[in-house]
């Protein structure tokens, strides 16, 4: 997933008038939850090199910020934290 693709989605959702606040974080979030599986899978792999994916988090914690929610989710808070 680019940088760019990942404002693009993130202005999407936060645009979207259709969608509830609530609506809104619950795709954050899952956009967060994906973002930090490719994290995880590029530290265990010297063949994934993608330099964008920690602002592409920073970017989906600013945006839940924005909307009042914690940015901080489970996978944040355990042993297996980056």
């Amino acid at each position: 997933m680019s940088e760019d693709s990942v404002r693009t989605d993130i202005d999407r959702i936060l645009k979207d008038g259709k969608l509830s606040t609530q609506k809104k974080i619950e795709l954050l979030r899952k956009m967060h939850t994906y973002i930090r599986a490719q994290q995880r899978t590029q530290t265990e792999s010297a063949m994934i090199d993608d330099p964008d994916t920690g602002s592409e988090l920073r970017d989906v914690e600013n945006a839940l910020e924005s909307l009042g929610a914690d940015p901080v989710g489970p996978e944040d808070t355990g042993a297996a934290t980056l």
